[in-house]
C-alpha cells in the first residue's frame, strides 16, 4: 500500500501535465485555424484591391488615349487655323499690293 501512496501523487502529476499538454495543443489548434481563416481572408482582400487597381489602371489608360486624342485634334485645328490665317494675311497683301500698282 504504501508504494501505491507514493505513485499516486506522481500518477496525478502526470494526469496533469497530461492535461495542460491537451490543452496547450487544444489552443495552438485553435490559433492556427484562426489565423488561416484571418489570411485566406487577407488574400481575399489583396485579390480584391489587386482588380479595383488593374480596373483603374486599365480606366487610366483609357482617357490618356482619349486625352491624347483631343489634344492632337487640337493641335492640328491649331496649325490648320493659323495657315488660314497666314494665307487670308497674304492674299491681303498682294490683293493691297496689287490695288496700289493700279
Amino acid at each position: 500500500m504504501s508504494k501505491a501512496r507514493t505513485l499516486l501523487p506522481s500518477f496525478i502529476v502526470l494526469l496533469i501535465l497530461i492535461a495542460s499538454i491537451s490543452t496547450t495543443i487544444v489552443i495552438l489548434s485553435s490559433s492556427i485555424r484562426s489565423l488561416r481563416t484571418d489570411t485566406q481572408t487577407n488574400l481575399e482582400s489583396i485579390q480584391s484591391s489587386l482588380s479595383q487597381l488593374q480596373a483603374s489602371q486599365a480606366s487610366y489608360s483609357s482617357q490618356i488615349k482619349t486625352l491624347t486624342a483631343l489634344v492632337v485634334n487640337s493641335l492640328n485645328a491649331t496649325d490648320e487655323y493659323i495657315n488660314n490665317i497666314t494665307q487670308s494675311v497674304t492674299e491681303a497683301k498682294e490683293t493691297i499690293h496689287q490695288d496700289v500698282q493700279t
